[in-house]
């Protein structure tokens, strides 16, 4: 083998190699999928893998995979490319895990950590969107939704404001309906707990005004911007007991 002939297929080699990896490094970039369109006090950003994390201001871009988090008296609202929204209550941590849409489908899932957010969902339909705690699998019906995980009693609370959800208990393999109106508490590995709402849930903390400005009218209650609930559905195991145990933060 000729020595120009070595040296032409070692060329041709490192170029491949070369290309190969401009590929992969260009395809690393941060897929950016909505903007934070209303900060109260404080709310943050982690990239993933970061250690550090980033104060959001209003208009600032939110990318797929940020954990999105905020402190004791932080609320933040997020609108996605699809319009859908969500509003980060007080001492909460959220990845925005997966999400996808190309102008009709696509998908969406989130992943709740510790605190609460509500969900009011987009233009994709319905069952394009599922959200995760670390005791249970939301999945959406065309639903406005609020979700708490109280890391203290490891429970997840999912209040349905509008629509319907269905919930699955980690550990278990039947799917749970909550409709507009009822309240569930999951622990994993036990059947939910469903019960009828309160008019005046205590976890509306999340609802407040200023976070859910610009949104639909129907969609923000009466005054004070807290929506109501629909009218209760019967409850599927009634209680006498409607404290959930959980107490949001001041």
């Amino acid at each position: 083998m000729s020595y120009q002939g070595s040296w032409g297929r070692l060329c041709l080699l490192l170029g491949g190699a070369a290309i190969a990896l401009a590929g992969l490094t260009g395809g690393t970039a941060a897929q950016g999928i909505g903007l934070a369109t209303d900060v109260d006090r404080t709310g943050y950003r982690s990239e993933a893998g970061a250690t550090t994390r980033t104060e959001i201001e209003e208009e600032d871009t939110v990318f797929l995979l940020d954990r999105i988090s905020t402190d004791g008296v932080g609320r933040l609202r997020l609108e996605l490319d699809d319009s859908s929204v969500l509003v980060v209550g007080p001492d909460s941590r959220l990845t925005l895990d997966e999400f996808v849409y190309d102008g009709g489908g696509g998908s969406f899932v989130g992943n709740l950590s510790v605190g609460g957010f509500r969900f009011l969902s987009g233009d994709m339909p319905s069952s394009s969107y599922r959200i995760e705690t670390p005791t249970a699998v939301v999945g959406l019906r065309g639903t406005d939704v609020i979700v708490i995980y109280d890391q203290r009693e490891r429970m997840t609370l999912v209040i349905v404001l509008a629509g319907q959800v269905w919930v699955l208990p980690l550990g278990l393999d039947e799917q749970t309906l909550v409709e507009a109106g009822q309240v569930a508490q999951v622990l994993a590995g036990f059947p939910p707990i469903i019960e009828a709402a309160g008019p005046t849930p205590r976890w509306s903390v999340i609802t407040t005004t200023d976070p859910l400005e610009g949104l639909p009218a129907d969609l923000q209650g009466g005054s004070g911007g807290t929506a109501s609930p629909a009218s209760p559905a019967p409850a599927s195991q009634p209680s006498t007991d409607t404290d959930t145990g959980y107490d949001p933060p001041d």
